[in-house]
């Protein structure tokens, strides 16, 4: 299974997917040598492919020259048997992701049987829904992988008959279009630019799009629960926050009928929120869309990642999994110092992730303001697109709306006519 293993890492694509994945105090000795070998070979050789003879030529004569002989035969013989081997066992990934969770999950309950640690029955459920997610990550992963001509028509019916989201604004809907299962949206601004606004006035008007039974998850670890429950109010009612405050029985009764009925837009409170408070909440309500509002403030992934920029691409990708399993995934991340007073800040900004978050994302929508001019203005532009139904000549065009903080709306200021959902 080892040499399995390594067959399957002998792309670089394959092993940028996966090698993270695996946990080398699992591995036997010369096993874990080659395969800790692989990726300075990748970046020494620029290779894209292993020819694990060459390999052993690298390895044995460039990175250890002073190595055994007897070592060398050893390390030759797994070479040979690498290379006449057929392709790589995909499969192989998810029994060692198994194996090793397994073996977590038995310390771990073995340290509660024992009274020693602080670990509880919480930190192993944690376990559990983290290997869940990255199996799921991987089973996505063969599938996508073998897709055969003849799924075609079916895959693009499925798109054609999958439920779609209009957005409020007209900018969005034309540059963008309706959005679907499957989108994985990042909004990103600096702080205090309308991030939470933005999501109120566009998250309400999705909520009114749903079908009877349906709701939308939103998923708060950043602002106080009553003031993001107000805006959403607000953002509906289109009513400053006194009219809210006059009756809260009509209000309520008010905020019910514009969002189309009761229990269409649930709100889930957790400052110190992880990517399995997340799971667990999907699990619990079943949305047909999720908001998360900060990224940057979500947990999860510590254990397993080698610096926090890798940890955030995790937790980017563990989202692209669940906007294909559930619905559209709108998050909003704050934007680095160098974005402060932008009009328009580039995707390169966002906070603490390199392009590894960028990758993950189908669309990016970036929110500026200047703060030299009126303060009443936002600058909003998708450098990012890879949605289909917007209009093609304005997918990445750069538009300027209004902020209505009173009413928790952002404004509209283009005539063009909106793209309707296909």
């Amino acid at each position: 299974m080892e040499l399995d293993l390594l067959k399957l890492l002998s792309t670089k694509d394959l092993y940028d997917k996966y090698s993270g994945h695996i946990k080398t105090d699992r591995l036997t000795s010369d096993i874990k040598d080659l395969f800790q070998g692989l990726d300075e070979y990748y970046v020494f050789t620029g290779a894209v492919d292993v020819l694990w003879s060459s390999f052993y030529t690298w390895y044995s004569s460039v990175k250890h020259p002073n190595i055994s002989d007897a070592k060398a035969k050893i390390l030759e013989a797994y070479c040979k048997k690498l290379d006449g081997m057929s392709g790589p066992n995909d499969h192989v990934l998810k029994a060692f992701l198994e194996r090793d969770y397994s073996a977590q999950i038995a310390d771990m309950c073995q340290d509660i049987v024992d009274g020693t640690g602080s670990a509880g029955m919480t930190d192993v459920s944690d376990l559990v829904e983290s290997y869940k997610a990255e199996a799921r990550v991987t089973d996505q992963f063969l599938e996508g992988e073998n897709v055969s001509i003849d799924d075609i028509e079916e895959q693009l019916a499925e798109q054609a008959d999958c439920q779609k989201f209009e957005w409020r604004l007209n900018e969005l809907q034309i540059s963008l279009g309706s959005i679907q299962q499957g989108d994985f949206i990042i909004v990103g601004a600096r702080p205090d630019s309308g991030k939470t606004t933005f999501l109120a006035s566009e998250v309400t008007f999705f909520a009114s799009q749903l079908e009877p039974g349906q709701c939308i998850l939103w998923l708060n670890n950043e602002e106080m629960l009553s003031r993001v429950k107000g805006r959403q109010v607000q953002a509906a009612l289109g009513w400053k926050y006194s009219e809210t405050r006059k009756d809260l029985a009509v209000t309520k009764a008010e905020f019910v009928k514009a969002l189309g009925g009761p229990g269409r837009l649930v709100t889930y409170d957790n400052s110190s929120m992880t990517i399995s408070d997340v799971d667990r909440a999907v699990a619990r309500y079943k949305p047909s869309m999720i908001i998360i509002d900060q990224l940057w403030k979500l947990g999860g992934y510590e254990k397993e990642s080698t610096s926090e920029i890798d940890r955030f691409a995790r937790i980017a990708n563990h989202l692209r999994s669940l906007a294909k399993e559930v619905g559209p995934v709108i998050v909003t991340s704050q934007l680095d110092g160098s974005a402060d007073g932008e009009k328009w800040p580039g995707m390169n900004t966002i906070y603490n992730s390199k392009t590894a978050v960028q990758g993950e994302a189908d669309a990016i929508i970036m929110i500026g303001i200047d703060l030299g001019t009126s303060v009443v203005h936002r600058y909003i532009k998708a450098p990012k697109n890879k949605l289909p139904f917007g209009q093609h000549k304005y997918r990445n065009a750069a538009w300027i709306v209004d902020i209505d903080a009173e009413h928790a709306r952002y404004i509209s200021a283009t005539p063009i006519p909106r793209n309707p959902a296909p």
